[in-house]
């Protein structure tokens, strides 16, 4: 999901008047971190690393949230006077919260399990507890209120319909992204829509 609200940040800039230009010459500090951080949270996502880093344990996953958002955090506290970036960092605080809450892991409702999820292909490692920063829900979810549980359909870049399961923070941290990239490509429309209702 943090891919497509990157796209549409860029389409949305594009037409309304924004530059390539601006985007690569965008004013925030360290941004490696905000790199390493995204980095880091496909680790997982990878079926041999998978594997592995589950043989961690609690631990592991603990740590392995903690320099994740870690990151973002750091990230966010560098560039804090920047709304959008402000957003990104209060999804990321929510996700670290009830990631944490739990054991290192961020809960997922059972009704993610399927083929219309692409977030969740490895579907039988995850029902398995052979992933290292998931786990499903059950009756002792802590903060179950904001895990991985709005269902949203959306349709792929093959026009497949398909469903992604996101939390409050997912949601935060996609806006945050989508206007961050729109504001750093300084759409001139935008501008010229407001001095219109200012001059009027």
């Amino acid at each position: 999901m943090l891919f497509d609200a990157a796209v549409c940040g860029l389409l949305v800039g594009i037409l309304a008047g924004g530059s390539f230009k601006h985007l690569l010459e965008m004013p925030l500090r360290h941004l490696w971190l905000l790199v390493g951080s995204v980095l880091v949270s496909q680790l997982p996502r990878i079926m041999f690393i998978a594997v592995a880093l589950s043989r961690l344990g609690t631990p592991g996953a603990v740590c392995f949230a903690l320099v994740r958002y870690g990151l973002l955090l750091g990230f966010v506290a560098v560039n804090y006077r920047c709304i959008s970036v402000d957003i990104i960092g209060a999804g990321g605080a929510l996700n670290m919260l009830v990631t944490l809450a739990n054991g290192g892991r961020m809960p997922v409702v059972a009704s993610a399990i399927g083929g219309s999820s692409p977030r969740y292909a490895e579907n039988e490692l995850l029902k398995s507890g052979q992933i290292l920063n998931y786990t499903l829900t059950d009756a002792h979810t802590r903060l179950a209120f904001l895990c991985d549980r709005l269902e949203i359909p959306f349709y792929d870049w093959l026009l497949r319909r398909v469903h992604y399961y996101l939390s409050i923070g997912d949601v935060l941290i996609a806006v945050g992204v989508f206007l961050l990239i729109v504001t750093l490509m300084k759409p001139t429309r935008l501008k010229k829509l407001r001095r219109g209702k200012t001059g009027g």
